[in-house]
């Protein structure tokens, strides 16, 4: 808890640079002034919008009734046409392998040939897994996605959800930072898109890492995230002061030294 309590108030971490307008991408120090996520429309990144307009949404839980597969090929990925589950269906995260792995587990227990499971989120879907996977324009995916999705997970809002609970596919108390380890922040791995560079971008292993530690921030139950084994489940208390502490931080730029 303190270390993540840390890392999203120190200016000069990777967490503050994840908050471009374009996914994956960094904020450099040569560009600190470009748009922000929360600075432009979810719908459309070219028009404006004030971060409090996106903090205040999210918060409320605006956008929680979307389709997070748009994009994904096929039936689930369909623009405005929520996805089918045949059960509860809880948020899952975790790294990208670890996913797959869980969500692969489980299918052979759930297994409701709904969706393609040839794709990484049809085989979680299929098995009434729900995670993110954005992969069209419309919204695309960038860090303020994330953020929404993470809200709407907490606030129990995430379609097919149908409860609070939310489970973890690699034990957040076992999560180290430091560079040398097997998924380090900052290493750059997993998946990104292709064209980006360690220098420019971040990767999924780093997205996990700030996810953690977004949920460490806004739920005032933040100690037993810690705790956690894969197929636990969470349910965040989510504390609104917190988020509004948690915007201040993120709108702050960050600091290159």
């Amino acid at each position: 808890v303190a270390q993540c309590d840390a890392m999203l108030r120190d200016p000069s971490n990777i967490f503050r640079q994840m908050w471009e307008v374009h996914e994956f991408l960094r904020r450099r120090e040569h560009d600190v002034n470009t748009w922000t996520c929360f600075e432009r429309r979810r719908d459309d990144m070219n028009v404006v919008q004030s971060a409090d307009t996106f903090f205040q949404e999210t918060k409320d839980g605006k956008h929680c009734a979307t389709n997070w597969y748009a994009g994904v090929p096929g039936d689930l990925g369909r623009e405005g046409v929520l996805p089918r589950f045949t059960g509860m269906a809880p948020p899952l995260l975790g790294f990208d392998d670890t996913i797959d792995s869980f969500c692969q587990d489980e299918h052979k227990y759930f297994a409701n040939g709904i969706y393609d499971d040839n794709s990484h989120p049809g085989k979680c879907v299929n098995s009434n897994n729900n995670i993110l996977a954005l992969w069209g324009s419309h919204p695309s995916y960038n860090q303020c996605r994330n953020l929404e999705w993470q809200v709407c997970a907490a606030k129990g809002k995430i379609p097919g959800q149908e409860g609070f609970g939310m489970r973890f596919s690699y034990k957040p108390g076992e999560l180290r930072v430091h560079n040398g380890q097997w998924k380090a922040l900052g290493a750059c791995a997993g998946y990104k898109p292709a064209g980006r560079t360690c220098e420019d971008s971040f990767a999924t292993d780093d997205i996990y890492f700030l996810e953690v530690c977004v949920f460490s921030f806004i739920c005032k139950n933040n100690a037993e995230l810690f705790t956690l084994n894969p197929s636990d489940f969470y349910v965040c208390d989510f504390d609104e002061e917190a988020f509004d502490e948690l915007q201040a931080l993120i709108v702050t730029p960050p600091r290159f030294s």
